[in-house]
């Protein structure tokens, strides 16, 4: 069976299928796929969870083992898999078909697979115990009644032009468009009235540069970029505290990889665990070959030290300090001696 990522709550709700493969090239709606489908395997089981990658025969040959094993500790397993190809090769093909004939009902298997076209799994769709969602990219008004719905779900009153203005300022990124509505909810008491003044609080306006498009800078050591979108930033009036949260979550990320690298866990692996996204893959392997783990560590204390200036009277040296801190991502460097308040 098919379905659209929007159908797939309606569907969980009939029966929860042994085989799910998430397709599609927006990778918000497959994470929220991927999460949906863990959380109503989780509320109706308790699951024994295992992450891997499909990359080679030998890893098929894996999925086969572990789909047909039993967890000491819990009632039924759970894979997590995910593939980066952008078709399915023979052995993967048959090693689902022979599966599905045979279905270990104490197991539930996960595949993302965002490059692969649905054309090319149509032979699952005549599979009960299959089912392929695809994540299509929502047009602007879906976009809208999607902000709307989000807004609900957190228990916020709105006036109606806010799922506008959120659109409006976030260019239709969904993974832009959930933080700012993350932040909104965060702010604000259970059922609030949201007014247009409240949401501006929390949206910076990027018709001129993104902040994603800030962190695609330092990723790839564009300095001077990452300077022109900071400045413009600063320029108008985007909160720091914003722009600080995600430049420390790259910096986790980062630090992240490394260790599952040390670990001996290979680069597409580390990537699948931590959720990063196989397009935005090249961008983090320039950034670990240049950022050593020391550099990170210092980086991440430097992160520290410009918290403590945006909470205290130091406030006015936050946006330089936000360019220090660019520019040692981006050139691979330590701040010399600027980590103390």
């Amino acid at each position: 069976m098919q379905i659209k990522q929007q159908a797939l709550s309606q569907q969980l709700k009939k029966k929860l299928a042994p085989l799910y493969v998430l397709i599609g090239q927006d990778h918000y709606l497959i994470n929220e796929a991927l999460t949906t489908i863990k959380s109503t395997i989780k509320q109706q089981h308790d699951s024994d969870e295992r992450v891997f990658s499909l990359q080679t025969p030998e890893d098929w040959a894996t999925l086969i083992e572990e789909a047909n094993s039993y967890s000491l500790f819990s009632d039924t397993v759970l894979l997590n898999l995910f593939c980066d190809k952008k078709s399915i090769e023979a052995v993967g093909k048959k090693v689902m078909t022979e599966y599905l004939k045979t279905v270990n009902t104490r197991c539930f298997i996960i595949i993302r697979a965002p490059n692969i076209p649905a054309k090319q799994l149509q032979w699952l769709n005549t599979h009960e115990q299959a089912v392929v969602v695809v994540s299509y990219p929502l047009n602007k008004e879906a976009m809208k009644h999607w902000i709307a719905a989000e807004l609900k779900k957190n228990s916020l009153l709105f006036d109606h032009q806010i799922p506008d203005l959120i659109f409006q300022y976030t260019q239709g990124n969904m993974l832009a468009c959930a933080q700012a509505i993350e932040k909104i909810a965060l702010s604000n008491e259970i059922n609030s009235q949201i007014s247009s003044k409240q949401a501006l609080d929390h949206l910076s306006y990027q018709c001129e540069h993104s902040l994603f498009e800030l962190i695609e800078a330092c990723l790839i050591g564009q300095a001077n970029n990452a300077i022109q979108i900071l400045r413009e930033a600063a320029n108008n009036k985007t909160e720091a505290t914003l722009v600080l949260w995600m430049m420390a979550q790259e910096i986790r990320i980062l630090n992240q990889l490394h260790y599952l690298l040390q670990q001996g866990v290979g680069f597409s692996s580390a990537c699948s665990q931590l959720k990063i996204w196989p397009q935005r893959s090249g961008l983090y392997q320039k950034s670990v070959k240049r950022l050593n783990i020391n550099v990170l560590k210092h980086l991440t204390h430097y992160c520290h030290m410009i918290d403590g200036q945006i909470k205290s009277n130091l406030s006015s040296q936050v946006w330089s300090s936000l360019e220090n801190l660019a520019l040692s991502v981006c050139l691979g460097t330590s701040i010399g001696g600027q980590c103390t308040l």
